[in-house]
């Protein structure tokens, strides 16, 4: 089930003897074994060596009782989710498995069947899903890929206020190298100053020696490679390409499938497909510094917006935001929002289009225009603007059934409508 994962949290589960009742600082005690709630920003696989470095491991649930506990830590957490040691590998066979053991486990909680039995084809040397606590369905269970992209791929770089890097010419990528090679003792004293045992054994030992994670990952469901970064997804073999002679190759290793992406300096630093659990070093791109914006955008931290005319469907505004090199916004905080409705304190519009629409789908879940995923920040006029009059939740999610709207008629505060709707309606466009 797809989640936006710009918050990621784990869960750690280490056991003590039943006469203790203390912890390690930051573990809470229940019932004989102590727990903790980790940082964001973590795939599974980052958090079970975030786990291991506490000398514990992803929990792996197994009681209502437990259960109920580990939601109770979770309470007031603002994280979209929590991971715990549940996988499904990618065999068909549709049994959940502990992450250590690999043995089906006795107890779940799942929101509903959809999260429990997502499409598995495989032959079970790779994990088709793992299982977290949704923060959207009050800590109940649900599913996500393993190697989640916005997890994974932003969390280390967004700490920086930035992603992990997109190579899209190459005038790009001669830069890159450049940079890689001159910053090479720094990527290896960065390596031999980790602990062992956070290292895997293959860290720079591969074919490759040093590799670099970009913000390449493969869709299994596309059968090709795409860019992931911020809020657009891009087709990696339309655009200008690296790759190694023998790659993608797109081979399964004992680490999982190759579906993630790295530049190698043994082979000049060109693109290799790799297994996205092992631990390497992030190449990350931060927006330079800019105050200035192109005629017509306003700027706000590091970003340029502007206000496109009236007339216009949610369509026809994705289409003038991509003639000017933007997006139609996905607000993303409340002083970004703030910020838009100061843009638009003296518009006569009737509304302004933003990048939010709600596919005509089972999940009733707002989603972003571009990546089609849900949202961490809305702000609508009511609950009837956000769960519309008529939505029934039966369609195919290929339709969208309302977008959303700055309202004129709200103070600027959300409200949804037919997609279609022309009259009085303008835009907000973003770029960086």
């Amino acid at each position: 089930m797809a989640q936006l994962i710009s918050f990621w949290v784990l869960i750690a589960f280490v056991t003590v003897t039943a006469a203790q009742t203390e912890c390690p600082d930051g573990f809470s005690f229940s019932e004989g074994s102590c727990y903790h709630i980790g940082g964001a920003g973590f795939t599974p696989y980052d958090a079970e060596e975030e786990c291991d470095k506490k000398d514990s491991e992803l929990a792996v649930i197994s009681s209502a009782q437990e259960n109920a506990f580990i939601k109770s830590l979770l309470k007031d957490d603002d994280a979209t989710g929590a991971w715990i040691g549940l996988v499904l590998p990618d065999d068909g066979d549709g049994q959940w498995k502990s992450t250590y053991t690999r043995r089906p486990v006795s107890f779940t909680d799942w929101v509903d069947d959809d999260a429990k039995t997502p499409p598995g084809t495989g032959d079970g040397l790779g994990d088709s899903q793992c299982a977290f606590l949704s923060n959207q369905h009050d800590w109940a269970w649900e599913s996500q890929d393993c190697y989640v992209r916005d997890g994974m791929k932003f969390g280390k770089c967004e700490a920086l206020g930035g992603s992990l890097a997109t190579i899209r010419s190459e005038e790009e990528s001669k830069a890159v190298k450049t940079f890689l090679n001159q910053s090479l003792i720094l990527l290896l004293t960065k390596i031999e100053n980790l602990s062992p045992h956070v290292v895997p054994k293959d860290y720079n030992q591969g074919p490759g020696g040093i590799g670099v994670r970009l913000a390449g990952s493969y869709e299994a469901t596309e059968g090709d490679w795409y860019w992931y970064a911020r809020d657009e997804t891009l087709k990696i073999s339309d655009g200008f390409t690296d790759w190694q002679d023998d790659a993608p190759d797109n081979r399964i290793r004992l680490r999982g499938r190759e579906e993630c992406m790295v530049m190698e300096q043994d082979n000049d630093w060109q693109w290799n497909d790799v297994p996205c659990n092992p631990l390497r070093p992030s190449l990350c791109e931060i927006p330079a510094a800019q105050t200035d914006c192109p005629d017509g955008f306003s700027f706000s931290e590091g970003s340029c917006y502007h206000i496109g005319g009236a007339g216009f469907t949610l369509y026809d505004a994705e289409e003038e935001c991509d003639k000017k090199d933007s997006e139609l916004v996905v607000i993303s905080s409340a002083q970004e929002n703030t910020f838009i409705k100061s843009l638009l304190e003296d518009d006569d519009a009737t509304g302004a289009w933003i990048g939010l629409v709600l596919p005509d789908d089972t999940k009733g879940q707002w989603k972003s225009t571009y990546k089609r995923r849900p949202v961490s920040f809305t702000d609508w006029v009511d609950d009837e603007a956000e769960t519309p009059p008529g939505f029934t939740g039966t369609g195919d999610g290929f339709d969208d059934f309302h977008c959303a709207f700055l309202s004129n008629q709200h103070d600027w505060a959300w409200e949804s409508q037919d997609c279609y709707v022309r009259d009085g309606m303008k835009f907000v466009c973003k770029s960086w």
